[in-house]
């Protein structure tokens, strides 16, 4: 194992304030873990304007849930609202998502000046690029796992995102 790599890791560790960061390839594996002062208050959010703690979540802690956690009354907001629209789509059982395979910047187009590869209501075939995501200074491609149409696009354009995030409500075209 080659250390830039390594340092390459640590970069992205820092980068995205992980507290760890397991990676493994083969026979390799290599476990990172950053040790301060400061390591166990990295993972929360404190919102002043109501005093309300927001815990991070974790990777594999139940998604459905999180998702759809929001900390209430932001500025006297009520920003837990769903539409009807939303809980009717949830409903459908060929509604679905393409999440992201790792951690990095989305981006919706290849260039800033090229329109988005999807947008909502575009009918996209297996294998076909919906968006780019970032890592570690190498733009990956994400395709679609299947004939789809896009219900919504779930994040915005520059957002860093995670391992497992949701990235597109789909609806699935297949043939059962």
């Amino acid at each position: 194992m080659d250390i830039n790599f390594i340092r390459d890791l640590a970069g992205v560790m820092q980068e995205y304030n992980l507290n760890r960061l397991d990676y493994s390839c083969g026979d390799t594996k290599l476990e990172l873990e950053i040790y301060g002062e400061n390591t166990s208050k990295k993972n929360r959010n404190i919102l002043d304007n109501q005093n309300t703690i927001v815990d991070r979540l974790d990777i594999g802690s139940d998604k459905e849930n999180n998702k759809n956690y929001v900390a209430n009354n932001i500025d006297g907001q009520n920003i837990n609202q769903e539409t009807s629209d939303k809980n009717d789509l949830e409903e459908d059982s060929s509604i679905g998502t393409i999440q992201s395979n790792m951690i990095g910047t989305f981006y919706s187009k290849p260039s800033p000046d090229d329109e988005a590869f999807v947008q909502p209501g575009k009918m996209v075939k297996k294998d076909e690029v919906v968006c780019i995501i970032e890592s570690m200074k190498l733009m990956n491609e994400i395709r679609a796992p299947f004939k789809c149409e896009i219900v919504e696009v779930l994040v915005e354009d520059g957002q860093i995102i995670e391992f497992g995030q949701d990235l597109f409500k789909v609806k699935n075209l297949e043939t059962k």
